[in-house]
């Protein structure tokens, strides 16, 4: 009876280890899948914090465009507090993130790149809807440094894929290109209706296009902002080296730093040619050509469309958030909206 009773006891005993056992995988089981859902919904609420303060960026600079009247154009001020304003625009602070809004501006040589806290003006930009073949290929040439062949054909893409109708440049097969790609496709043959589309046409590859995005648009009227303009805008548009030097240094005033309060506004075209002018360092023939350019409304004084990018980052992770839009000041409209990580 007690040797029964003992075996009794010693399989009660290993029922309940092996009921323990269960019990305790069970418990890992769970726990591990609480553990799987507490990182999902950590990742989930921080990429929320970083939407949100970025999105607050955007919002930030739009309502700082819409406290302006940039209709009438700018003045040293104005553009200093919109495209060079580190206290309203770099490193805010919002919950466990921080934001700024800023873009890119490079020098001629593309020896050195500066950050400008603010809004970037994309009426200083060459327009890929309506720049000329020859003004397309200067652009390239001296933003991606290529030669005067490997440009010119990349302006005649670009070219191709805007106009309509079928391959309209005599001499030149881009359907074939497009056909026996692995995905094949059609060039659109009308304008560009997003800056990414860019991306589609042959010859563009995202470096080229990277590089690009500061000096390209297709927001405006085709009308390069001088007060705003790069210096590799400027030679696109035919103007001569020196005398793009010579616009520059007249419009970044004595301390010879773009969007600062001692900068020179050009309030009228008056102003412009008399400004760059002085001195009789303007020859005939370049001011012939930069009155032509006047005619032909290849340029202007005032803006309306800005480009504002914002960017946001936990300050106890490595996550970021990057948003991109064009906003419309004259209709106070965002027209483009772009998201990455």
């Amino acid at each position: 009876m007690r040797r029964y009773l003992r075996n009794e006891s010693g399989m009660i005993l290993m029922i309940a280890l092996w009921a323990l056992g269960l019990l305790a995988v069970f418990a890992l089981y769970l726990g591990a899948g609480a553990r799987q859902k507490i990182i999902l919904l950590s990742r989930m609420e921080n990429r929320d914090i970083l939407s949100f303060a970025a999105e607050s960026g955007i919002k930030k600079a739009v309502t700082y465009l819409n406290m302006q009247d940039v209709s009438r154009g700018l003045s040293a001020t104005l553009k200093e507090s919109l495209m060079n304003n580190k206290k309203e625009f770099k490193d805010i602070v919002l919950d466990r993130a921080t934001f700024d809004v800023r873009y890119k501006d490079f020098d001629k040589t593309f020896t050195k790149t500066t950050f400008h806290y603010g809004m970037m003006d994309e009426e200083r930009k060459i327009n890929i809807n309506m720049a000329s073949q020859q003004e397309l290929a200067r652009l390239f040439q001296y933003v991606l440094g290529w030669e005067q062949e490997k440009a010119e054909g990349l302006a005649l893409s670009v070219v191709d894929w805007r106009e309509l109708g079928e391959s309209v440049l005599s001499g030149f097969f881009s359907d074939e290109y497009y056909e026996n790609l692995k995905y094949p496709y059609q060039p659109k043959n009308d304008k560009f209706e997003t800056l990414d589309e860019l991306l589609l046409v042959e010859g563009v590859t995202p470096f080229a296009f990277d590089r690009l995005r500061s000096f390209i648009t297709i927001y405006g009227e085709g009308k390069v902002n001088v007060n705003t303009a790069p210096w590799q805008v400027f030679v696109a548009l035919g103007i001569n080296e020196g005398v793009a030097d010579k616009i520059l240094s007249v419009r970044r005033g004595p301390d010879g730093k773009e969007a600062t309060g001692d900068d020179n506004i050009f309030s009228s075209f008056e102003s412009f040619f008399t400004s760059i002018g002085k001195d009789d360092s303007l020859s005939e023939s370049e001011g012939r050509h930069i009155a032509l350019l006047l005619d032909q409304g290849k340029i202007g004084i005032y803006s309306r469309y800005y480009m504002i990018e914002s960017n946001s980052e936990l300050s106890f992770l490595p996550q970021k958030k990057s948003i991109r839009c064009v906003y419309d000041a004259a209709s106070h409209k965002i027209i483009y909206w772009s998201e990455g990580l």
